[in-house]
C-alpha cells in the first residue's frame, strides 16, 4: 500500500472509528472485533483501546473517540502541562515579588 493515505480513506477511517467506538459503548464487541480488523488490514491502523488512541504505519496517530480523529492526543497533554508548569512559576514569581515589596515597606517603616 502507498505510504500516502487520500482524503477519501481518512473519511472511512473516521467513519470506522465512529462506529467501532459507538459499539464499543454498546458492548458489541464482536461488531467492535470486526471494525478493528477492517482498521488494520485495510488501513494499517493499530488501535490502543487503553489510551484510546491509533496509529498507522507511517506514524500518524489520533483519537478513537473525536472530535478531532487526527489529533495527537499526546502533543496536547504535553502543551497542557506546559501551560500548567508555566502558570506555576508565574504565581511563584509574583508571589516572590510580593514579598519582597511587603519587606521592603517593613524595612522602610522600622527606620
Amino acid at each position: 500500500k502507498d505510504s500516502r493515505t487520500s482524503a477519501m480513506d481518512d473519511e472511512r477511517i473516521v467513519e470506522l472509528l465512529r462506529q467501532r467506538f459507538a459499539a464499543r459503548s454498546l458492548q458489541n464487541y464482536p461488531t467492535a472485533d470486526q471494525l478493528r480488523d477492517e482498521l488494520g488490514s485495510k488501513y494499517g491502523i493499530d488501535l490502543n483501546d487503553r489510551a484510546n488512541t491509533w496509529k498507522d504505519a507511517n506514524g500518524r496517530v489520533g483519537t478513537q473517540d473525536g472530535p478531532d480523529y487526527f489529533e495527537n492526543r499526546g502533543v496536547r497533554l504535553q502543551e497542557a502541562r506546559t501551560q500548567r508548569k508555566k502558570l506555576k512559576e508565574q504565581a511563584k514569581a509574583e508571589r516572590l515579588a510580593a514579598e519582597r515589596k511587603a519587606n521592603s515597606f517593613a524595612q522602610h517603616d522600622g527606620r
